[in-house]
């Protein structure tokens, strides 16, 4: 067996590093190496702890398990491939983010509404160690940042898209239908042979007799499907039908909810496609706010303090009845709304920056607000009315470019990470 030039040193560093345990012959044994990626390597113990971690989480959500094996087996392919695009991370120079982290974990908390220090007690109370789970955490944002940088970034949807879109797919959108797949991929490797794509067709035939008599789809997936998500059976989570891959957005919709089709032939692979549910949308609405505010600025002529105690003066002649218009007009450093009176317009909830959007969820109609700070100033805010506004056309437009966009995303993600893996050196021991 060839090893990579410096695999002698990294056997050193290793060494070095759980010394003085595991370098003794009469102490621990050394750490095995299950995989070598590139100049790095997959120990058994780091692939025990993710295969603990992994079943934890199965049974956690009541899932029954696949053979051992093949669990095993699938828990370092997935350790591969992080393996792989942590190193591309670290050689295009995508850098951990102490911040980012930190504010990504405090967020989590919040959800739960706990506090950061019953965040980490909650996760000791499930044997999570917090170190290993903010490494974790740490990994994903480290992942997503390369794959913006690879795949997301190179995704441009345009209006013409968009139009084509609506044009050719009017029945599907007045349909509005939400589907709910789960795949099982037999991936076809680039350059495969002919022999080679044969193989895959006859195992995908075989596995699709097992469904037909009666295998348990998602543990199938889980056992024999190469696709990244096969550990959460092949589940592709709800999808309008603009946003189903393409590989199997014509076979979907003809599915019944729980059938499931014969193996399809993509580009990528031999595809069998489960339809789960299907469900409609509903017609969208947005909350909009009419208001209007006066702005003062601080600079170099006037202090915080100063401007607060001008807004100040000016709420004690709002509140008496003075024309808001008028003194927006007459000391609003807003030009452009001063101009018409202070008047913003109709704004739907994120137009405005988060403190004048808090403020603004604060306040009665044509009452005055207190003297809020933003980025921009000082405010005074009036609320002029409050609507509902059917916004279905613009909404369907923005999700269909989404949808467009995050299909696109989904299929050059493939290619893309069959690419990188193609090209690692990879030896599994």
């Amino acid at each position: 067996m060839t090893y990579p030039k410096n695999f002698i040193h990294k056997m050193i560093v290793i060494c070095i590093s759980i010394w003085p345990f595991a370098c003794y012959a009469d102490m621990k044994e050394l750490d095995r190496i299950v995989a070598i990626v590139d100049d790095d390597v997959i120990t058994k113990v780091e692939l025990e702890r993710n295969f603990k971690s992994i079943v934890g989480n199965l049974k956690q959500q009541g899932k029954s398990l696949p053979p051992a094996n093949i669990l095993s087996k699938k828990v370092l392919d997935k350790l591969i491939m992080d393996k792989i695009q942590m190193n591309l991370a670290k050689q295009v120079g995508i850098r951990q983010d102490e911040t980012t982290l930190n504010r990504s974990i405090h967020k989590m908390a919040e959800k739960n509404n706990l506090s950061l220090t019953d965040f980490i007690s909650a996760l000791k109370e499930q044997n999570i160690d917090y170190e290993d789970f903010r490494l974790q955490i740490q990994q994903q944002i480290t992942l997503s940042r390369l794959q913006q940088k690879f795949v997301d970034s190179k995704v441009i949807i345009s209006n013409h898209d968009v139009d084509n879109y609506l044009l050719n797919f009017k029945d599907e959108i007045d349909a509005n239908t939400l589907y709910h797949p789960a795949i099982i991929l037999f991936s076809i490797p680039e350059g495969a042979s002919s022999d080679k794509i044969d193989e895959l067709k006859i195992r995908a035939n075989e596995v699709y007799k097992k469904l037909l008599d009666g295998a348990d789809f998602r543990n199938t997936a889980i056992e024999f499907s190469d696709a990244g998500n096969a550990l959460e059976g092949g589940d592709l989570g709800w999808r309008k039908g603009n946003e189903l891959p393409s590989m199997i957005a014509e076979v979907t919709p003809k599915l019944t909810i729980g059938s499931f089709s014969k193996p399809i032939r993509s580009d990528i692979g031999f595809i069998i496609v489960k339809l789960l549910e299907t469900k409609n949308a509903l017609q969208h609405e947005i909350n909009e706010t009419h208001a209007r505010h006066i702005l003062i600025k601080t600079n170099l002529n006037i202090n915080d303090e100063q401007a607060k105690e001008h807004l100040s003066n000016l709420r004690v002649r709002l509140v008496a009845g003075e024309d808001f218009a008028k003194l927006s007009k007459a000391h609003s450093d807003d030009k452009v709304s001063a101009s018409q009176g202070g008047d913003l317009g109709w704004f739907k909830p994120g137009t405005m920056v988060p403190e004048f959007d808090l403020a603004l969820t604060n306040l009665s109609i044509n009452e005055i607000s207190p003297i809020v700070k933003t980025p921009f100033g000082f405010h005074l805010i009036q609320v002029l009315e409050r609507r509902k506004r059917d916004n279905s056309d613009e909404f369907i437009r923005n999700k269909i470019r989404e949808n467009l966009r995050q299909k696109s995303i989904s299929e050059k993600k493939l290619y893309w990470l069959r690419q990188i893996r193609d090209e690692a050196h990879i030896e599994i021991l």
